[in-house]
Formats: C-alpha cells, structure tokens, sequence
C-alpha cells in the first residue's frame, strides 16, 4: 500500500479552533467551547476549562503527522477504526481514533476518507471526563481571600492586612500566616471528577473580596487524597495527600539554624 510521507501537522492553524467535541467509548461527551482567550466546559456543565490541558491538547493536534494513506474501500477494522476507542470532533470535522500500530506503536486515526499515524499521546491527551477537562484550581482566577474557616480553627485579615486567626496560636507569625494562605491562593487539584458522596469528614469556606457568599468545600474522608467536595455543583476536587496537612493545619514557620 503507498503511504504518503508527511511533515504538516494533524491540523494547520489549531488558534482557529472554536468548539470541541469528545466522545469517549462507554462515556457520556464531553463538549468544550472557546470564548475569547479562555476555553469553557460546556458539558457535562458549564465551568471555566484547564486551560493547561487544553493547551497540551491543542500542541498535540499541532505536530507534524509522520505518513499516512487513503482508508481502504473494504473497510477499516484492520486498524481498530470500525469501533474507534474515541472520538472527537473540531469544529464539526469528525477524528476517529483506533489500534495502536504494533511496532511504531503510533495510533491509527481516521478522519475525511484518510488514514493518518498519530503520536499514541493524542489519545492520553483526550482521554478525560467532562470533570477531567474542568479548571483544577480552587479558586477562580484573580480571586483574593479575605476570610478562612477551617475545621479547627478560623483566619481573617485586618485592614493593615494581617492575618488573624482564632482560637490564637502565639506560635503563628504573620510569617507563617501568609506563607499558609498562600498556599490555599495557589491551590491546585491533581484531578477533577463527580461527586462521589462519601463520608464528609469537615468543611472548609473561604470567603473572597468582592462575592457575598463563600465558597463552601466538603472535606470526604479518603486514603488517597485530600478531597474538598462542592455538592453544590456536584463534582470533587482531589489534591495530593500530602497537602492535608499543609491546608488544614496551620503550623509555625519551620525554625532556620545558623
């Protein structure tokens, strides 16, 4: 069978791309939208898109295609693409993604009568749920705390912009303060996904400048993760471990030996 050699990318201009549609074998769709410079989960709710994944999507579609050659007229299940594992759509244009290529271990991939060999990483790149694709930050974009509420203890800022926390700890310098608030500013999910209603074990609410009501997270109880819940909306965020502590504990600034 003649191939053709190729060094264009999947998809020339991917800035041009306005809407994206991904349908995963077994799943219900996901369907993102560009709107202005940021992108937003349209499905399976409507919430501001990572934009990091996104962006590692696009990069993909953008890399140059090794070879590919026309679909055979006899059909196309020699190459998985009779059930494709995923697909997904850009703009109404359809990509079918199916069998690895044994020994290049490329994804074979279906789109307008074409059969192109694409990096096996487009597929890992696609291969999330609607909650998947959500922004993983906690807190929306220029967001400014002005209160904390913690299991154990609750934080405020003064007007001199000091932090205050109660019941008070002489160990805790403002230092160390804004070093742990700090860290609730910046906090980052390693994953989005459904609300699972396990056993809430806490909450967390933060208070932001300029929103009447705070935001409300349920602490869920789980040997994995450090879960911060919003059955409001009905997703979890799901954090490293290892920030149970970091997040739910403020602790003196570590003492520095000269």
């Amino acid at each position: 069978m003649h191939r053709e050699t190729l060094g264009a990318p999947l998809v020339a201009d991917t800035d041009k791309i306005q809407h994206v549609r991904i349908a995963l074998t077994g799943g219900p769709e996901t369907e993102l939208q560009r709107e202005g410079g940021n992108w937003t989960v349209r499905s399976p709710l409507r919430w501001p898109a990572d934009a990091a994944l996104m962006q590692d999507f696009l990069d993909g579609l953008g890399l140059p295609v090794s070879n590919s050659f026309p679909a055979p007229i006899g059909g196309v299940s020699a190459y998985g693409l009779d059930k494709p594992l995923a697909r997904f759509w850009l703009d109404g244009t359809e990509y079918d993604l199916g069998a690895l290529q044994p020994i290049s271990k490329q994804r074979y991939l279906l789109s307008g009568g074409r059969i192109y060999m694409v990096d096996n990483y487009l597929f890992y790149r696609i291969a999330h749920d609607g909650y998947g694709w959500m922004d993983h930050h906690l807190l929306p974009e220029g967001a400014h705390i002005t209160a904390l509420q913690l299991p154990n203890a609750t934080l405020t800022q003064d007007a001199k912009g000091d932090w205050q926390i109660a019941p008070s700890d002489k160990r805790l310098t403002q230092a160390a303060l804004r070093k742990f608030m700090a860290g609730w500013q910046g906090a980052t999910a390693r994953n989005v996904a459904a609300f699972t209603k396990a056993k809430p074990a806490g909450e967390v609410a933060i208070a932001l400048a300029g929103m009447q009501e705070p935001l409300r997270f349920q602490i869920l109880e789980d040997a994995d993760f450090l879960v911060l819940a919003r059955p409001d909306l009905g997703f979890e965020y799901q954090l490293d471990i290892g920030l149970t502590d970091t997040l739910l504990t403020p602790a003196p600034a570590a003492a520095t030996n000269h």
